[in-house]
This record gives C-alpha cells, sequence and structure tokens, in this order.
C-alpha cells in the first residue's frame, strides 16, 4: 500500500507525506492538506484617490479623507516656515504612490470616483470629499 501524499503549503508541491512535517520536495516544514492551495492574487481593484498629500523636502507628508490640502499645508508652515506651492501638492493613492493634482484627475476618473474636475486640468479634495 502507498503512502498518501498532499500539498505542501510552501511550494504546492505534491510532496507532503501523510504522517511526515517535512516536504519531499522543497525539504521545508509544512501543513499537510487536502486542499490544494492556490497563490493569493493580485488586487484586481483599480488605483483610487485616497488622501491629500504634500511632498516636502523628499517627504510625503498625508492626512486621510476628509482633510484638505490646507489641514497638511498650514501646520507644516507653522513647524518649517516653509511655504510651499502647487507642485508641491497632491493625493496619496491606495497603491501607496504620490501624484500630482493633474495626474489624479485621470485616476480619479478611472476609479469612478468624479466625472470631471470643478477646476480643470487640476484635482482638488473638494471634488471628491
Amino acid at each position: 500500500m502507498g503512502t498518501a501524499t498532499s500539498k505542501c503549503y510552501r511550494c504546492h508541491g505534491a510532496g507532503m507525506q501523510s504522517g511526515g512535517n517535512i516536504c519531499q520536495i522543497c525539504h521545508g516544514t509544512g501543513i499537510i492538506s487536502p486542499l490544494p492551495l492556490k497563490p493569493r492574487q493580485p488586487a484586481t481593484a483599480p488605483e483610487r484617490i485616497v488622501a491629500v498629500a504634500v511632498r516636502f523636502k523628499g517627504l510625503t507628508v498625508t492626512l486621510p479623507a476628509p482633510a484638505r490640502h490646507g489641514d497638511v499645508l498650514h501646520p507644516l508652515h507653522d513647524f518649517t516656515g516653509c511655504v510651499l506651492g502647487g507642485e508641491d501638492q497632491g493625493f496619496l493613492t491606495s497603491t501607496g504612490r504620490f501624484v500630482d493634482r493633474k495626474h489624479a484627475v485621470d485616476i480619479a476618473r478611472a476609479a469612478g470616483q468624479i466625472e470631471t474636475p470643478r477646476w480643470p486640468p487640476d484635482l482638488y479634495s473638494e471634488d471628491l470629499w
């Protein structure tokens, strides 16, 4: 009589023997699972705008909705004394990227967050929340 095997959680091979705890294929320790394990699928949701953001000396300072850019700019000015221009203002996306106001319009449209911005060609937090 043969030995029963199951899928290894690590390499997904059929090298786990019943009663054993070492995969005979990858030599990793794994659990014995009678069901085949599928690799995690990447998220299919479109990238979205999730927060206002300001770039300052290589850092991205951000606050989640319903914050406005002024909610970031005023304390940043109080702390540093710097006045930041429009090119330093943008948004944080659901993937963690900083995007400027113009690029944010395309992302928000594709995600169904807006139809058209109120003050083209830039996106403002007032367009979203």
